[in-house]
């Protein structure tokens, strides 16, 4: 688990802290629901990017190599 993944686990966890303390638990829950929601989205958006990155780039070395070998005969 990355830093910053941990940090906003543990920023929910003192979001918990404080909401049960105040017996807000149906606000808490929707706070916690929509910024786990919002890490995974984050994390997937990530994910693609970096999908369609090293995707762009095979698909450039492929296109290369077989422009090389159409040359080299």
């Amino acid at each position: 688990m990355s830093l910053s993944t941990s940090m906003q686990l543990n920023s929910l966890y003192k979001m918990f802290k404080k909401y049960k303390k105040n017996g807000t638990t149906l606000l808490l829950l929707n706070n916690i629901f929509l910024s786990l929601f919002l890490i995974c989205v984050f994390y997937f958006l990530l994910f693609l990017l970096i999908f369609f990155l090293f995707f762009i780039l095979f698909l450039l070395f492929f296109s290369l190599s077989t422009h090389v070998e159409i040359v080299a005969q």
